[in-house]
């Protein structure tokens, strides 16, 4: 791999969705993949097992806690993180490939592995959803102030499906969506 900091970074937009667990970030995400055409999930890899009704490369890319180890070793990880004694990350060359492609794409990851992701490509649009009585807020800050693409269909696609959408100043600050 390429000891370079933003290998994995260019090509199609990538947006970060992170949240507490429990907060409905897997469902915000399914759902932004069934209105915003072109959109692309991560699959993550993790040492876990799979849990019963799991299929590897499905839900995620089960491997063992030696071979998830040579990958840390070998900096094969856009972001990854040690939860609650398995390891669950992101593979550079998976997001590097449909990057190169064009296609936007989005990781659903904890705060910890948005903060490295960040840290490596820090044109990543941070997408934080916070639970409030059964409603989910979204919020997207693309701290880069660079024209976004994605920022610009979610709010279109949230608009044209009849969300409520809450916009501060533009484009380079924060988006907040209620999403019942």
């Amino acid at each position: 791999m390429s000891s370079d900091p933003r290998d994995g970074c260019a090509g199609g937009l990538l947006l970060v969705v992170s949240a507490p667990s429990g907060t409905g970030k897997t469902t915000v995400v399914e759902r932004l993949a069934q209105i915003v055409p072109g959109l692309s999930l991560s699959r993550s890899y993790t040492s876990r097992p799979a849990r019963a009704g799991e299929a590897d490369g499905v839900d995620y890319n089960f491997i063992t806690r030696a071979r998830f180890e040579s990958m840390i070793a070998a900096d094969e990880f856009l972001e990854w993180a040690d939860v609650f004694g398995n390891f669950y990350g992101t593979a550079a060359a998976d997001t590097r490939r449909e990057r190169d492609l064009g296609r936007d794409l989005v990781l659903v990851i904890d705060v910890q592995g948005a903060r490295q992701v960040r840290t490596r490509c820090p044109d990543t649009v941070g997408v934080f959803v916070q639970s409030s009585t059964g409603v989910s807020l979204v919020y997207f800050a693309d701290t880069s102030c660079a024209p976004s693409i994605a920022a610009s269909n979610v709010s279109a696609t949230t608009t044209a499906i009849g969300w409520p959408l809450y916009m501060t100043s533009g484009l380079c600050s924060t988006v907040g969506m209620r999403i019942p």
